[in-house]
Formats: C-alpha cells, structure tokens, sequence
C-alpha cells in the first residue's frame, strides 16, 4: 500500500512538468506558422524590389502580403 501511495505522488510531480511542456510546445507551435509566412512575405518582397521588372509583381506582393505583415 505504501509503494502504491509512493507511486501516485511520483506520478503526480511528473503530470505537471509534463502539462506544462505541453502547453507550451502548443502554444509555440501555433505561433510559428505565422512568423514563418511574414518572412517569407518580407523575403519576396526585398528580393522583388532589387529586380528593374518586378513592378507587377511587386504591387501583388504587397496585397497578397499585407495582412501577413501587418499581424492581421
């Protein structure tokens, strides 16, 4: 009986830590996607403003990318 209520409080230091990373990775996961697609907008952008024949290009760019960029 004593090894069973030993048992029960270890599991329940490790349930904490573990919710917690679960959280967290959840969190950090959601938020990732959104930052890897501004980069990419700011990327696309940079590169298309260097180029003398990306003015079409450069004006869908910014429409296609202007909520990404602007956190919307």
């Amino acid at each position: 009986m004593a090894r069973f209520a030993g048992s029960v409080q270890c599991i329940r230091r490790l349930v904490w830590p573990f919710g917690c990373m679960l959280v967290l990775f959840g969190y950090v996961s959601i938020a990732s996607p959104s930052r890897g697609r501004r980069l990419i907008c700011w990327q696309a952008i940079m590169k298309c403003q260097g180029e003398p024949e990306c003015y079409y290009a450069y004006g869908q760019y910014l429409h296609a990318c202007g909520p990404v960029i602007n956190g919307e």
